[in-house]
């Protein structure tokens, strides 16, 4: 019986739905901030500058260079006084002044993220420093260690979070022939891992006097339970391999009671141990022996697993309770399916309000027990908390469908009201614009997130908002895309700026639309311009830590199948790589008959895979569960990534097109092709 109550108290709590119009015309078309070649070079020298710091070195000549050009304009006031400190720490030459310089620094107070980043990076230079000062130290060495010994002691945790394990060990191996002092400092080390309740580092140890007291604390604490977890571990998957082996050949009536009882010696064996197992890749075996089943057939089994990861409630936990609702869909069990994700929901509410997914699969669920209005409201919800999600997208084509109303429609009624976006420059922070499209420009994301905290602390809601939007329109302008998707992205899930149809225009761009669309003449060029943003992002000089060159990620040997001299650089040329790209998805495309899910499945992982999992994986009627049932996270994610592209692309061109191939329809509507 559906549990009314529960689900209308627990999805309209917060659900406030409005009318968001189409209307708005975009007021910042004029808004131009320009980046002069001159502020590029210094946004370059100082993340030049910065990773030399971090690793205990300097360049004088750029740090002198940056303290000029800072001070030449109010650009970059807040990183003023940095390059004068690293000089200052730089030509300190004695020990005690050193030890003074490092102490001002862990104790002063700053007034924002960006000097408090800057601040920290100076106490780790400082006291890499000091510990190669006193590690090179000549003259009177016993006495100067035993002198600093205090200052040592007093700042043991900044410098175990500021200074590498390196050039601790160096300075701990520079003891060694002092026993006596080494003894001391060692004690010292010990006693903070002990005050801290930290495991101390394997590499450190090696380099402490040790003494049998110390010997025997450390193996109290350690107690070797990487041995201990490693032997029972090595078991677990012993027994993993061999449930696998049989689950996978189980055929007749004994085979498959084999397969039952070995996955239940499986469970029955991490339940008796599962405290002296590894954590993590202990329940990493139990969800993926547990899906293996599921996708057999073999519900119940699959379920013990999903269950007992759910119970944890810790690693793959998330993972977890979808697959255990996935189960019932796919083994059509959708009564007793109901009942358990009612008792869910009850038990852990937020799981389900923040996971798309979920959410929509069980709407499904919902709307197979004949329960339409509230997998309607389940739908909308889903629209309006996730509206990136490809899980918006079939909600909006679910409701499509019941509702009688265009799936583009139904998707922008549930977003936010459009809020007036002022991008005046007198509403604008122009200096924290262009020092994020400059941190953007030379790929600094660490400094670019520090901006946009600074502009949160110091501004209105809606001043942040605009901000930030100005600030993603004109990475788009220049070309920089995928940073400019990135701030996006970021401030949504920061709910600093709301969803809207401006924000989809930035985030949905259409570079190289004409030489795509010259190219595509076998199937429809949204296809392939979805596919490049997802593939690159729109970066011509784009490459994967495989070797995919290029807007569309081409290997060279796939790109010599249609140009035979090929170089590797020429897959960096827009043209030549639009044009060699459609060729090959297009003869995917040809291949598989026509079915996206296939051919975009096959560009991402390979024919290969794509041939061996049609057998096992992909043999649904329902396009949807083919998608889902794609065994490669990546190549999943990859594959409703672009489902997704295509219809925000196609909303926004207001293309009319038409998928005319049923295997690509879902719900009897053309997949982002439908307005």
């Amino acid at each position: 019986m559906i549990n009314l109550g529960l689900v209308f108290s627990f999805f309209f709590l917060n659900l406030n739905l409005s009318f968001a119009g189409s209307s708005n015309s975009r007021s910042f078309e004029k808004l131009d901030i320009v980046i002069s070649k001159d502020q590029v070079k210094i946004a370059n020298n100082f993340k030049q500058i910065y990773s030399l710091v971090k690793k205990g070195v300097i360049n004088k000549k750029l740090l002198k260079a940056f303290s000029k050009d800072t001070h030449k304009s109010l650009l970059f006031i807040d990183y003023r006084s940095w390059p004068n400190e690293i000089l200052k720490i730089e030509q300190t030459k004695k020990l005690s002044e050193l030890s003074l310089l490092c102490e001002s620094h862990i104790k002063d107070l700053v007034e924002n993220e960006i000097k408090e980043e800057l601040k920290k990076s100076s106490i780790s230079f400082c006291l890499t420093k000091y510990l190669e000062k006193l590690s090179h130290q000549k003259s009177n060495r016993n006495k100067t260690l035993e002198d600093h010994l205090t200052f040592i002691n007093n700042n043991l945790d900044s410098i175990f979070k500021r200074v590498s394990y390196k050039n601790i060990n160096l300075f701990l191996a520079s003891l060694e022939d002092e026993k006596g002092i080494h003894e001391k400092y060692s004690k010292r080390i010990l006693n903070y891992y002990r005050l801290t309740h930290q495991t101390p580092n394997k590499n450190i140890l090696k380099n402490l006097y040790l003494t049998a007291a110390d010997t025997a604390y450390l193996q109290s604490i350690d107690l070797s339970p990487y041995n201990t977890n490693y032997v029972f571990y090595k078991e677990l998957s012993k027994l993993k391999s061999e449930t696998f082996e049989l689950v996978e050949k189980a055929k007749t009536t004994e085979e498959i009671e084999q397969a039952k009882t070995s996955f239940n010696n499986f469970i029955f064996y991490y339940s008796k141990i599962e405290n002296l197992l590894p954590k993590r890749k202990s329940l990493l075996s139990v969800l993926s022996i547990s899906k293996s089943y599921m996708r057999r057939g073999f519900f119940k089994e699959a379920r013990t697993g999903f269950s007992k990861i759910i119970d944890k409630e810790s690693d793959y936990f998330d993972e977890a309770l979808f697959e255990l609702t996935w189960s019932f869909v796919l083994e059509k069990n959708f009564t007793k399916g109901l009942e358990l994700t009612e008792k869910m929901m009850a038990k852990y509410p937020q799981s389900y309000k923040s996971d798309a997914q979920l959410m929509f699969w069980v709407s499904q669920i919902y709307q197979q027990e004949g329960a339409k209005s509230i997998a309607q409201n389940l739908l909308k919800e889903t629209i309006k908390n996730h509206p990136l999600s490809y899980y918006s997208i079939l909600s909006a084509k679910v409701l499509s469908k019941e509702l009688k109303k265009s799936s583009n429609e139904i998707f922008l009624s549930y977003l936010e009201s459009d809020k007036k976006i002022n991008l005046s420059t007198n509403n604008l922070d122009t200096h924290a614009i262009r020092r994020m499209i400059l941190w953007a420009q030379v790929y600094n994301p660490r400094f670019m997130n520090l901006e946009i905290n600074q502009l949160k602390n110091k501004s209105s809601s809606e001043r942040l908002a605009n901000n930030l939007i100005a600030t993603a329109d004109q990475l788009t302008k220049k070309g920089l895309y995928l940073e400019s998707f990135k701030l996006v992205y970021k401030s949504i899930s920061r709910k600093y700026i709301s969803m809207n149809e401006e924000i989809l225009k930035i985030l949905f761009p259409r570079p190289y639309i004409e030489q795509i669309k010259q190219n595509s003449q076998n199937f429809d060029p949204i296809i392939a311009l979805s596919l490049i943003r997802q593939e690159s992002g729109f970066n011509k000089r784009a490459r994967s830590h495989v070797g995919a060159r290029g807007l569309m990620q081409l290997m060279p040997s796939t790109a010599r199948q249609f140009k035979r001299r090929l170089k590797k650089k020429h897959l960096y040329n827009p043209s030549l790589n639009i044009r060699l790209g459609t060729k090959y998805f297009g003869n995917l495309m040809k291949r598989y008959d026509n079915n996206l899910v296939y051919s975009l499945a096959a560009y991402n992982a390979g024919e290969r895979r794509v041939n061996e999992w049609q057998e096992e994986y992909l043999n649904s009627e329902s396009i949807l569960e083919n998608i889902e049932n794609i065994p490669f996270f990546e190549t999943r994610k990859y594959v409703k990534l672009i489902f997704r592209n295509m219809f925000f692309y196609k909303m926004l061109t207001a293309d009319s097109a038409e998928d005319s191939k049923k295997l690509n329809q879902i719900y009897d509507i053309h997949l982002g092709f439908e307005g």
